[in-house]
């Protein structure tokens, strides 16, 4: 039975229901049949199961549609109009399942956030430790003692580093790093390296905080006000991540740390000596250079893995100073490739 509110619409194949770019308070509930999503004329997904929601977001918040739906087979759906208070108290079944949908979508792009923060502190921790290193001013060991020497005091460096971290409620937390750097005299020379990399400014993460609280006071009410107020927050937080993933250079960091932290240790560093010498293989062809070569790696290995503390040793960092990281690069995303399961999934937005 069609509840107040709502009537049941049959679409025909191909036929349209929403329209990106379009202003619309109409939201779907698929019965029966087939719906295709797609975004700049791409398929990004498909709904198929009865009772799913299609276009909630923009219904509720009155936002521009950020993908069209059309139906791939003939589908039946219901349709509900003018999606405000009113409505959806009227309809208090709809209004449960836009609760959890929308609670979903939010739980979501809160966990990529989260996960993005997690590694983007990974980097910052590794800027920092080379800050430090840096302001040292050593010269290159000339010996095996001076080697030892040099490893040891880098281990201290980012001991001292995890040890203040560790004192904190939060090892993430910008200000404690920068409390750090103050501490030592080197804050602008450590402010001007994260520059370098837009995404590591932390007024995003203060962003995402203060989204955080706004959707912990909503989120203890779920009357259709509370609802709509929450996929307002549910849109503003997908709309600065999707401002965060499109700063240059993200996906490809976030890309290398992620493939980083998943296969181990000694793969990796296989991984680097085999693409190392190769780009060298001339030069190996002589024992002389060879074991020059092979010791340059040994450095570049036992830096990475004193830098690393706490946190997974990224031997991305030792590719780059060694100048092969795009080979490494392409031999750990084959690696990858060859050993996950590919799965997609679209979160429509819509």
């Amino acid at each position: 039975m069609v509840q107040p509110g709502a009537q049941k619409k049959i679409f025909s194949v191909g036929e349209h229901l929403i329209r990106e770019g379009e202003v619309s308070r109409t939201l779907y509930v698929l019965m029966e049949g087939k719906l295709s999503i797609s975004r700049g004329g791409k398929v990004i997904g498909r709904l198929a199961e009865y009772g799913e929601l299609v276009g909630e977001l923009g219904a509720l918040t009155g936002y521009p549609r950020t993908a069209s739906v059309s139906s791939e087979s003939e589908s039946t759906v219901l349709v509900i109009e003018n999606a405000g208070v009113k409505t959806l108290e009227k309809l208090p079944a709809i209004l449960q399942k836009i609760n959890v949908e929308v609670s979903r979508k939010y739980e979501i792009i809160s966990q990529k956030a989260a996960m993005y923060k997690k590694l983007t502190a990974v980097i910052k921790r590794q800027i920092l430790q080379e800050t430090i290193w840096e302001s040292k001013r050593r010269e290159p060991p000339k010996n095996i003692q001076e080697e030892s020497d040099a490893r040891q005091e880098r281990v201290r460096i980012r001991r001292t580093i995890d040890d203040r971290l560790a004192l904190g409620t939060d090892p993430d937390d910008d200000q404690m790093l920068f409390r750090i750097a103050s501490e030592i005299g080197i804050e602008d020379t450590f402010r001007d390296h994260l520059s370098e990399y837009p995404w590591l400014e932390e007024s995003l993460s203060r962003k995402f905080v203060k989204i955080e609280d706004e959707w912990s006071l909503l989120d203890v009410n779920h009357n259709a006000a509370h609802v709509i107020q929450k996929a307002e927050v549910a849109v503003l937080a997908s709309d600065l991540l999707i401002q965060y993933e499109q700063m240059p250079g993200i996906h490809r960091e976030m890309d290398v740390l992620r493939m980083e932290s998943i296969i181990p240790m000694d793969t990796k560093v296989n991984a680097l000596k085999g693409v190392f010498m190769q780009a060298h293989k001339t030069e190996a062809a002589v024992e002389r250079q060879r074991i020059y070569l092979e010791r340059q790696f040994s450095l570049a290995i036992q830096a990475v893995k004193a830098d690393a503390g706490t946190d997974t040793s990224m031997v991305i960092y030792a590719a780059r100073a060694l100048g092969v990281s795009q080979g490494y690069e392409e031999h750990i995303r084959n690696l990858v490739s060859m050993s996950e399961v590919g799965t997609y999934s679209a979160d429509s937005g819509i």
